[in-house]
């Protein structure tokens, strides 16, 4: 039994949204722990990719048969992205 089975698909929503959200707001406060302010905000582009996402997730769209594909795709294209900018910022950093 998966944690969305046991959860539940809407209660899975809700901490997808909250887990995808906090992410992205919690990169500035990790510069007082040694991040190195680029890399925190190299992803600051993909914010209202992330909060759009995040709102279509909490608000059904996992459960819609037209959207699944859509938001597996945009889940993976925000990972892939905010890791290659923290990547790229890191790079250029030195």
């Amino acid at each position: 039994r998966t944690l969305v089975v046991r959860m539940g698909a809407p209660a899975a929503a809700r901490l997808y949204a909250v887990i995808t959200l906090g992410a992205f707001g919690a990169l500035p406060f990790f510069t007082g722990a040694g991040l190195p302010a680029r890399v925190a905000a190299a992803p600051a582009l993909l914010v209202p990719i992330a909060v759009w996402q995040a709102l279509r997730v909490a608000r059904g769209a996992h459960g819609d048969p037209a959207r699944r594909e859509s938001v597996a795709f945009w889940s993976v294209a925000l990972l892939i992205a905010s890791a290659g900018a923290e990547l790229l910022a890191t790079i250029a950093g030195g």
